[in-house]
């Protein structure tokens, strides 16, 4: 990898962890570089799981620190939040130190677990999924979820979408290793999670027509209602978050012009971001293998109103008389842009990069 020209002019400091499992008929194999982390569930608990490379473990803390590194705001020198990772070359030109002894290692770490029949299944995420669920959390939640569908990319989907509702605003991604004694789809189940949805539909309902004079309140204040009752049968692990998209779609028909009325409002960014955030995750949602060529067909009919980001004047509005000019002898007032500004300071060469 140092042999890429991209790294060898310094112009890509990228880098990344790694997770992977091998399955084979006596053994899973898990290697783990990093903070993505594997975990295995059988027999209903969570049997295994690799463990996070981070600075501050005692280990890691005690290699960085033989390489001249420190570790700070449990970072190595204050910056870099993992230990171990692919890449970051940055953090491997230590003179005299092979390659597992830099400030950030390589190594892996492999770990044997015989197979039993009870296993069920394997998760491998990256950090931003264990963010905001626990190994427990996780593992339940995909259970249930397998109860009520077999089809993976599907509960992959939802593991995600509920994390960002959980708030994580982390890297999401997650693989899902379905063995032979993983949960089938159960009936009763299936049962049970559509009477929760009828339930919560009929809860928003009931929430909007009790605002009555006060107007349709938003999203918000309707999962912030919802977040104070004891609401049965929500998905373990998952809680509330895991049916914002069901909740969702019965306020948006109740609530057709909320678009309209958030232009009126002036509050067009902030409308605009979430609206686009929540159309991305449905045409995710919605076409999935078809992703990338319906996507890049859709942005290159795609037209911003301005291009250039100024308001286009409008030719039936009387446009203000220009200024007199200014006497002779006296400095004419110039108004600084802020990009005029940018372009006369100078370049900070101490500044880090994003």
């Amino acid at each position: 990898m140092r042999s890429f020209s991209d790294l060898r002019n310094g112009m890509d400091r990228s880098g990344s962890t790694a997770v992977a499992v091998l399955l084979s008929p006596e053994h899973l194999y898990f290697i783990n570089c990093g903070d993505s982390r594997a975990v295995l569930y059988r027999n209903s608990h969570v049997c295994f799981s690799t463990l996070d490379h981070k600075p501050c473990n005692p280990r890691e803390k005690e290699r960085i620190q033989n390489a001249g590194g420190s570790v700070m705001i449990q970072r190595v020198n204050g910056s870099l939040a993992v230990s171990r990772a692919l890449g970051d070359y940055d953090y491997k030109c230590v003179d005299g130190k092979g390659p597992t002894e830099q400030l950030v290692s390589p190594e892996p770490e492999v770990f044997e677990i015989p197979r039993a029949e009870e296993d069920e299944f394997v998760v491998l995420a990256c950090d931003g999924i264990w963010d905001v669920m626990s190994n427990e959390e996780l593992c339940e939640f995909v259970k249930s979820r397998l109860e009520v569908s077999d089809d993976l990319e599907k509960v992959c989907n939802e593991v995600v979408d509920t994390c960002l509702h959980k708030g994580s605003r982390d890297n999401m991604s997650v693989v899902l290793v379905c063995l032979p004694n993983a949960p089938k789809v159960s009936e009763e189940a299936v049962k049970k999670d559509l009477e929760l949805d009828k339930y919560l539909e009929s809860r928003v309902e009931e929430i909007i027509e009790k605002s009555g004079e006060d107007g349709i309140p938003d999203l918000v204040h309707v999962m912030r209602n919802l977040s104070t009752e004891n609401i049965p049968n929500l998905p373990p692990g998952g809680g509330l978050a895991s049916k914002r998209s069901v909740i969702e779609a019965v306020y948006n028909r109740l609530n057709p012009h909320r678009e309209e009325d958030g232009d009126a409002e002036g509050d067009d960014d902030g409308s605009t971001t979430t609206h686009l955030l929540e159309a991305l995750r449905q045409f995710r949602v919605n076409h999935r293998g078809e992703c990338r060529l319906l996507l890049e067909e859709a942005l290159s009919t795609y037209r911003l109103p301005c291009e250039t980001g100024a308001e286009r004047p409008d030719p039936d509005t009387e446009q203000p008389p220009s200024p007199p000019p200014s006497p002779a002898g006296e400095p004419e007032e110039t108004e600084e842009r802020p990009e005029d500004a940018l372009a006369a300071a100078p370049e900070d060469s101490d500044t880090p990069n994003a």
